[in-house]
């Protein structure tokens, strides 16, 4: 964290003289857990600092009694919560979780626990933190290798499509990207043009097709955009079966069924697939081909992965 300025004192101070003084926890946290500050740093800055001086008596003496409450509040943290902080860490680090994300999803635990235990490692474990530090260096290179590995496949399906089980070939969609990578497709795009992965076993040309791919799939906002299941389920949606030149064949509409739909939301959420236009139309596409369902060849998944970009 970015070292603490006099405004940031201002601005701290002036939270907490609007929150209510009996409310210890939200001071603490906003002093200690917020703004990384301990409690004698706390004390000096409101005992010393011209700010202070420059306020009414009323608020000067809220803030020298929060001295004694964030006081208690950080001994309360060492005391209580730091030991399960460290053992969340230790199990992150000896965990097969490349992310932090990962391992959140895989233990039930969110995204904003595991911060608060990070936080509080840094400012009272210097030695643990600095080996989660180093842990997370060496996952995020194993990280960046399997993202190379997930490039190359998306590369190859791109330009030769998915191999179907009853041998048909069809295109290559937003459904079948996000079984091979968890890495959004603008993320990845802006990953490759900055060559922050080593791609071994992608050619120039399918490498310039790929970068076309991702920059039109990320470009379509609408595509991104999440989807509501109740109103998905509502929407009449009709297909008809077409011949081998493409045309529509006669008398061959008919509409996407509820349960078809309902298969389909059920399948993205199993295989973690983010629930957006762009996969939701998709999968609404294989149905009316009547291929969804039918296993592909040639998709090696990797489910349950994201990089983290620095």
């Amino acid at each position: 964290m970015a070292k603490i300025t006099e405004k940031d004192y201002k601005v701290m101070y002036r939270e907490i003289i609007k929150k209510n003084k009996e409310n210890q926890n939200e001071i603490g946290e906003l002093v200690i857990i917020k703004n990384g500050i301990s409690s004698t740093t706390f004390k000096n800055n409101v005992l010393t600092s011209p700010y202070t001086k420059s306020l009414s008596e009323n608020d000067k003496k809220l803030l020298i009694e929060m001295i004694d409450v964030v006081e208690d509040y950080e001994n309360k943290l060492i005391k209580m919560d730091l030991p399960i902080a460290e053992l969340l860490i230790d199990s992150y680090i000896s965990s097969e979780s490349l992310t932090v994300k990962d391992y959140c999803e895989d233990n039930e635990l969110t995204a904003e626990t595991f911060e608060r235990a990070k936080r509080l490692v840094s400012l009272y474990d210097k030695n643990k933190y600095t080996i989660f530090n180093s842990e997370q260096k060496l996952k995020d290179v194993i990280r960046r290798k399997l993202v190379s590995e997930e490039i190359e496949q998306i590369s190859y399906l791109v330009n030769n499509g998915v191999e179907l089980e009853n041998g048909e070939i069809r295109g290559f969609d937003l459904i079948d990207y996000y079984e091979c990578t968890n890495v959004p497709p603008k993320s990845l795009y802006i990953l490759i043009n900055t060559k922050k992965v080593v791609l071994n076993n992608v050619n120039s040309h399918d490498l310039i097709v790929l970068k076309k791919y991702l920059s039109r799939v990320s470009s379509n906002l609408f595509n991104m955009n999440p989807i509501n299941d109740k109103i998905k389920l509502k929407d009449v949606v009709k297909f008809a079966q077409r011949d081998e030149n493409g045309k529509i064949i006669e008398d061959s509409f008919r509409e996407i069924t509820e349960e078809e739909k309902l298969s389909l939301l059920e399948y993205l959420k199993t295989h973690k697939i983010p629930l957006i236009e762009g996969t939701y139309e998709a999968g609404i596409r294989r149905i009316g081909n009547n291929t969804f369902g039918i296993d592909e060849k040639n998709i090696e998944r990797k489910i349950n992965k994201q990089l983290v970009l620095k």
